[in-house]
C-alpha cells in the first residue's frame, strides 16, 4: 500500500466514524424506530435540515446502517439497531 493510499484510508475512516457520531447525536436510531420513515418525517422529528439529513441517511446506508425501503423512506438494520440508546452492547 502506497502512502497517499494509507493516508486515504485514514481520511475515509475519519469519516465513517463522523456519520456514525452525527447520527447518533441526533438519536436517529430511536427517531426510526421499527417502522421506515421519510426524510421529511425524520427532519422533522430529529431537527434536521431535510437535504443534510438526506445526505447522511445514504452515507449511512453505504455503511450497512439504515436500507433504503422506497425512493425516500429510511429503515434501521440489525447493525442500525445497535445505536438506538437500550441496545443490548453484548449483542
Amino acid at each position: 500500500m502506497s502512502r497517499s493510499e494509507s493516508v486515504f484510508d485514514l481520511v475515509q475512516s475519519h469519516r465513517i466514524t463522523a456519520v456514525i457520531y452525527v447520527a447518533a447525536k441526533l438519536n436517529l436510531a430511536e427517531a426510526l424506530g421499527d417502522d421506515a420513515k421519510s426524510t421529511a418525517e425524520l427532519a422533522k422529528a430529529v431537527s434536521a435540515d431535510e437535504s443534510a439529513l438526506r445526505r447522511l441517511l445514504i452515507a449511512l446506508t453505504t455503511l450497512g446502517i439504515c436500507s433504503l425501503v422506497d425512493q425516500d423512506k429510511f429503515s434501521l438494520t440489525d447493525l442500525g439497531r445497535q445505536l438506538h440508546a437500550n441496545a443490548d452492547p453484548f449483542l
